[in-house]
């Protein structure tokens, strides 16, 4: 593990990041490195930027992992190597589907029959297993009911 690594570990629990973002950051400056073969901490800012769009555009990585990947630089570059605030101009994301909005039981649109048949049907529903009774004690009971 070359020193560099180490100190950026170091740093990372120091801020008590989870282990798996430790995980991605790591593997994001190894891959800055991987790609211009070379130590990452003689990189420039601008060459940063050229690996964000290579991930984005050549290797059409999704967006969270691009942001991911921005993410772990950044913190490599600012807290590990002491640099500036660095700016690396991911672009917005695209944009995304919104789900359905999911409507209360309160706001449903039901008649109120409805709703009184289907309550009544777990109510008999109930009975039924309770009392163990077969269908034609149910429609006996449901005659009596009726009657009354």
């Amino acid at each position: 593990m070359t020193p560099l690594r180490a100190q950026m570990i170091r740093d990372m629990q120091l801020q008590r990041l989870a282990p798996q973002t430790q995980k991605a950051y790591v593997t994001a400056v190894a891959g800055l490195a991987k790609f211009y073969q070379c130590s990452p901490d003689r990189l420039r800012p601008e060459q940063i930027r050229t690996y964000l769009h290579h991930l984005l555009t050549e290797r059409r990585l999704a967006w969270s992992s691009c942001n991911q990947a921005a993410a772990g630089l950044k913190f490599f570059s600012t807290k590990t190597l002491g640099w500036d605030v660095l700016h690396l101009d991911l672009p917005p994301r695209t944009g995304r589907s919104q789900l359905p909005q999911v409507l209360s039981m309160a706001l449903q649109p039901q008649s109120p029959s409805c709703r009184a048949r289907d309550d009544a049907r777990c109510g008999w529903r109930a009975i039924v297993c309770l009392f163990g009774a077969s269908i034609d004690d149910l429609d006996s009971l449901l005659l009596r009911v009726v009657l009354h």
